[in-house]
């Protein structure tokens, strides 16, 4: 049983660290503009991006305490997001992870993840990003457990491309 948790790090650079940059420019812009107009349009789309970012402050909050645990015969996901809003623990079987993609991010620079489809739920994947300790050793791992306990299952090739880099 080997246990898995986020580097803090790549979270705040990944989570957070946007979010303030974005909120920086939008400073800097209403230093610039003149227009008392365009003032107000960016003083009300600041506050609705403000107010958006603590609704979903919770969601970024467990990006922190997330761990992935390493059983015999289940996963244990600790403090994931599951259906975009709710934020949960579970324990999956790998008899129920059927297929593993491995995909990379259009909006996150660097971040990658391993997309596992759980059989029954394919709306909801799991995601297991690079923003691990040791991801690699946690998809090696991940990778292995599913094809000893499910040998049906499909895992992209480009994930044990990504592992040997």
């Amino acid at each position: 049983m080997k246990k898995y948790s986020q580097n803090k790090m790549k979270i705040f650079f990944t989570s957070i660290f946007p979010h303030l940059i974005i909120i920086a420019l939008i400073i800097f812009s209403f230093i610039i503009i003149k227009n008392n107009a365009i003032k107000k349009a960016i003083i009300t789309g600041t506050a609705t991006y403000i107010l958006i970012f603590f609704k979903f402050f919770k969601l970024i909050l467990s990006d922190f305490k997330r761990t992935v645990e390493i059983e015999e015969n289940k996963l244990i996901c600790k403090s994931f997001i599951v259906g975009g809003l709710t934020v949960a623990d579970g324990e999956i079987p790998y008899t129920l992870m059927k297929y593993i993609k491995f995909k990379r991010s259009i909006l996150i620079p660097g971040m990658k993840g391993l997309f596992i489809e759980i059989e029954g739920n394919p709306k909801t994947p799991l995601f297991l990003a690079n923003t691990y300790h040791n991801y690699n050793e946690l998809w090696d791992s991940v990778c292995q457990k599913i094809l000893v306990k499910n040998p049906n299952a499909e895992i992209d090739p480009k994930i044990y491309h990504h592992l040997k880099k």
